[in-house]
């Protein structure tokens, strides 16, 4: 199949540091290429995959210099995508909304996946001007905000099974990965530190519109000695970072939109504990899932070779469909938007293998 992949510009594809939407999109598209299907992707030029790259940008906009308006290259983006729309089969869109004027009125078959929240305000005001746009969610919970959209599958992110390297060896760190906003939680990881008397070592990029909530927040509790930033890190950083932490902890303020059964596109699935914390508008709520009970019956050394887990396959297979249905092929419920049709003969559209998912 011909299929374009169309990122972010806000980092490379890979990210070179902190970028969970473009890492997934690496993962699908080199997965996709060593299958056989012709794929091309639509990102920034630094970008580095193993397939055909359509470079829209010179640069990535959040490392890139000097600062580019973003608008300015989105709007490039969508000219591109416009240009060559009818080349493919499919285009798979990672770009949240922009997209769906352009593409719903081309009459191209596409999806989107949006790997973020779906709870924000204005968001059904979307779904209900494009009823037609099929939507692929991350997890089934993440639908639940709109549950009017066009949902045509469940795709969770997954990640090459050779990505990260067991430890054994007991960890000496509370280790916190993402980003800090308030809706992360940083503030709740440090409290849980305290509480555990343990050494919080923060992995995480400092967004730009948070910085007066790190400044205000966070910057007068991390110590540099029990409470250190380690700042960004790379794959192969966050190798070392995951291996040499006892426990890491996701206390988050969102409803759970990944954390469903697999992987954030973060890479955080790791042999060493996880201690998954829901904190809710009504108080504080805890819910451990089993793998850590800080301050409880199970130490935060504890045996890591009990910690069972199923690893992460790069080849297991995507459900066929998800591909077929955005061109109207046998869809449940239907797309209105596309005939099948009106596309010809011989295109391999509807009997065409495939497979893009890669999650156990």
């Amino acid at each position: 199949m011909r299929i374009a992949q169309v990122a972010p510009l806000a980092e490379s594809v890979p990210p070179k540091l902190y970028g969970g939407t473009e890492r997934v999109v690496a993962w699908l598209v080199d997965e996709l290429a060593s299958l056989g299907h012709e794929v091309t992707l639509f990102a920034s030029g630094d970008s580095k995959i193993a397939a055909k790259l359509h470079p829209v940008w010179p640069q990535a906009l959040r490392l890139g210099r000097p600062r580019t308006d973003p608008m300015v290259a989105q709007a490039a983006l969508l000219e591109a995508v416009a240009q060559h729309a009818t080349e493919f089969d499919v285009i798979h869109m990672h770009i949240d909304w922009l997209h769906l004027p352009l593409l719903s009125r081309l009459g191209v078959p596409f999806l989107t996946t949006c790997h973020g929240r779906m709870d924000l305000p204005g968001f059904p005001e979307v779904i209900r001007r494009f009823p037609d746009a099929p939507f692929v969610s991350i997890s089934d919970h993440q639908r639940a905000p709109l549950r009017g959209a066009n949902w045509i599958g469940t795709i969770y992110h997954g990640m090459p099974a050779d990505l990260l390297e067991p430890s054994f060896e007991p960890g000496s760190y509370l280790a916190f990965l993402g980003r800090l906003t308030a809706e992360k939680g940083p503030e709740a990881a440090i409290r849980i530190a305290h509480a555990a008397q343990m050494p919080l070592r923060i992995a995480a990029k400092v967004p730009r519109g948070e910085r007066k909530f790190f400044k205000e927040k966070l910057e007068p509790q991390i110590d540099g000695e029990q409470i250190q930033l380690v700042g960004e890190v790379n794959d192969e950083q966050k190798q070392r970072f995951l291996a040499g932490g006892s426990c890491v902890a996701v206390p988050h303020r969102l409803a759970r939109t990944v954390w469903s059964r697999h992987d954030r596109g973060d890479g955080l699935r790791h042999p060493c504990h996880c201690l998954q914390v829901r904190l809710g508008a009504g108080g504080h709520r805890r819910r451990h899932n089993g793998l850590c009970h800080i301050g409880g019956s199970r130490s935060h050394t504890g045996d890591r070779q009990a910690f069972r887990t199923r690893p992460t396959s790069g080849a297991s297979p995507f459900r066929e469909e998800i591909y077929r249905e955005a061109d109207g092929g046998g869809i449940s419920p239907p797309l209105r938007g596309f005939d099948p049709t009106e596309r010809q003969e011989g295109s391999g559209w509807l009997n065409a293998p495939i497979s893009s998912r890669f999650s156990a």
